[in-house]
Formats: C-alpha cells, structure tokens, sequence
C-alpha cells in the first residue's frame, strides 16, 4: 500500500515538474519576433554618443539566435540562449557600472525577468528585461568583476510582428 503511494506521489511531481517545464518555454517562445528600438532608457554617461535617432534597425530573436540587422542591409546573428531569472530593482541595479540618476526608475516594477543572451567566449552581449509587458533590450559591455558585464546602453523595443503561435 505504501509502495502504491509513493509511485502516485512520485508521479503526481513528475507531471508538477513537467507543466512548470512547459510554461517557462510557453514563455520564452512569446518572446521570438522582430523588434525596433523604441526608446533610449539609458546610455552609460562614459558613452561618446548623444541622443538616440530611431533608425530602420531591427532585433529578431528566435529559439537560438539573436539577429541584427542594420539599415545598410548588414547581417550579425548571435547564438544564444534564454536562461532567465526573475530579479528585483536592487538586481537589476547592479547591472549598471556607474548608479543610475535621472528618468530610468528602476523601481518602477516589484519583478523583473532577466534573459542574459551572450555567445559562449565572446565579451560583449545582450541582455533583455521583461516587465510588466514591456521589453528592454540591453547591450553590455565586458566588466572587470563579476557578473563579468554592464550596461552600456538599454532600448525599449517595439514588436514589429505578431507573436506566432504553435
């Protein structure tokens, strides 16, 4: 009888872990689209550039990659994967070298999730963060000590297209 019990429970926790699975990719695949920058949220103040110019830039993330295409027709497509964690203001805080001041509250939403999409041995990266239906697109720099990057600029970006379903 206790056998009986155990196999049910066991089964039960299976089946517990394998919907969770299947949410958490549900998720990630409502992400693949094509997106414009919208919006500049942040330039690191060490930048040499000044203001933002929308441009016809767009950022298509699929299941593996992240590919840039530049208005000259130009192509960069990134390997990537989408390990994600959810992170409060002070987390996504510290993803920034120099604090914070001005327009960007960081804040604003009690949770964020935070995708870090960067190619295995490469020093430069992307980093989105969803929060609250938005999604922000940051480019990072290499850093000298641990997480091993910071922002050096965030976007909000626009969808382009409609999330396709399977």
């Amino acid at each position: 009888m206790k056998i009986k019990w155990l196999v049910l429970i066991l089964l039960l926790l299976v089946l517990t872990a394998s919907a969770c699975t299947q949410e958490a990719s549900d998720e990630v695949s409502d992400l693949y689209g094509t997106y414009r920058l919208e919006e500049l949220l942040y330039r690191n103040p060490l930048s040499s550039q000044f203001g933002f110019q929308p441009s016809e830039e767009t950022y298509t993330l699929t299941e593996d990659a992240l590919i840039h295409t530049k208005e000259d027709g130009s192509v960069q497509q990134h390997t990537i994967a989408y390990p994600n964690e959810t992170i409060d203001g002070q987390a996504f805080a510290e993803d920034f070298l120099i604090e914070v001041t001005g327009g960007l509250d960081l804040s604003t939403y009690p949770a964020y999730q935070r995708y870090v999409l960067k190619e295995p041995g490469r020093l430069n990266g992307y980093i989105l963060y969803q929060a609250d239906g938005e999604l922000w697109l940051a480019t990072t720099n290499a850093g000298q000590t641990p997480p091993d990057y910071y922002i050096w600029e965030l976007h909000k970006l626009a969808r382009q297209d409609s999330p396709e379903r399977s």
